[in-house]
């Protein structure tokens, strides 16, 4: 599912936002946010419900405008058990409420707010997920503790959300799946999520390991040529690997599951580099269409945005010591033209090009599968 969650859910659509301060002795009952974020004076708050549908637009349920200080404090509408966002500028994080939380306080420093580096009060399912999410981007977390997680909250919005983010689409965890799945529904049978999510299990089960053969590629099949600049802005092209067995790896920076699955791939280059085996990378970091026209709408530089994402790109290739020199990107997310060539609907997602220049194999986790298809082929 495109861009889910940390990936498939952070497409924005701008709507009607609402803004309630808590001000006066005639003010409604209601669910109300606030909270101070350092370094985010004087700018608009937004909080967002997620489409967990990447075809329908997320919802803004509430607005407000920091002080001089960066505290806030305004009502949120429509609260239901739901994957929320809060933004301030450029910068956003994602949370969960279950729906009960009547007043709700973050804190949180703009600079790093994308990092998950938040406390809240009065919202322990948000404490719980954003405290999951921190510990899955920066790989403290293993399988083990990933599962315990899921296993042991009492609040199947952060079973979801945890799931969704460490396991994505990866049929290896589909019994995670359809075990949050029922938890899910048990608990909010009437929810839209509940019948979002039964339709993405639903589609892993029906869905062959090898469904791509009825994508834009299929195994079997040329490898559409990739033409993009490398981390110095120089051109190269998957073409020019041909002769040699090809990992193309999509990833991203800011993907977990294509972080953990790094050093699999390192061990397999590694080990196989002197055999004609190579990895050609292309980052899905940078900025899509939508999040550009919002930045120019709102005056703030893309360039700036552009720079600070390929700040991240570069960043992450060194600490998981990605030492191939084969790194691609236009640096324009889900707009990249390779993902569409490809199909590619969530990452990590690889295709293992064969020495003629077709691909050979697809769906590639894990350095076990990987290192037996490359003895397969090389």
């Amino acid at each position: 599912m495109k861009n889910f969650i940390i990936i498939c859910l952070m497409s924005v659509l701008a709507m009607t936002t609402f803004s309630c301060n808590n001000t006066g002795s005639n003010v409604k009952e209601g669910n109300f946010i606030s909270g101070k974020i350092e370094n985010a004076e004087n700018i608009k708050i937004f909080v967002d419900r997620v489409s967990f549908n990447p075809q329908n637009p997320n919802k803004v349920v509430g607005s407000g405008d920091a002080d001089a200080s960066g505290s806030f404090n305004f009502e949120l509408m429509d609260m239901e058990p739901a994957f929320y966002r809060i933004r301030a500028g450029q910068k956003n994080m994602m949370f969960v409420l279950t729906g009960d939380e009547k007043q709700v306080k973050i804190n949180a420093n703009l600079n790093d707010l994308d990092r998950f580096n938040a406390t809240f009060e009065g919202a322990p399912a948000a404490t719980e997920f954003v405290t999951a999410l921190n510990g899955l981007m920066n790989r403290k977390l293993k399988l083990e503790d990933i599962k315990a997680i899921i296993n042991n909250t009492k609040y199947p919005i952060v079973a979801l959300g945890v799931t969704l983010n460490a396991f994505r689409n990866d049929k290896q965890f589909l019994d995670i799946h359809k075990k949050v799945l029922g938890q899910f529904t048990e608990a909010y049978p009437n929810a839209g999520y509940t019948t979002e999510y039964a339709k993405f299990v639903n589609g892993m089960i029906n869905t062959p390991k090898e469904a791509i053969s009825k994508g834009p590629v299929a195994i079997g099949q040329p490898a559409p040529d990739i033409v993009l600049p490398d981390v110095n802005g120089k051109t190269m092209k998957l073409s020019d690997l041909k002769g040699k067995l090809v990992l193309l790896d999509f990833w991203a920076s800011w993907c977990g599951p294509c972080r953990r699955e790094n050093p699999n791939v390192v061990k397999i280059y590694n080990k196989y580099k002197s055999q004609g085996f190579t990895v050609f990378s292309v980052s899905l970091d940078g900025i899509d269409g939508r999040t550009k026209q919002k930045l120019e709408s709102s005056g703030r530089s893309v360039d700036d945005y552009i720079a600070s994402q390929k700040k991240r790109w570069l960043g992450a290739i060194a600490q998981d010591k990605l030492i191939w020199k084969n790194h691609v990107s236009d640096l324009k997310k889900w707009d990249s033209a390779p993902v569409r060539a490809y199909g590619v609907t969530s990452i990590p997602k690889s295709f293992l090009v064969g020495k003629d220049g077709k691909i050979v194999e697809i769906g590639l986790r894990g350095a076990r599968a990987l290192e037996e298809a490359i003895k397969k082929h090389l």
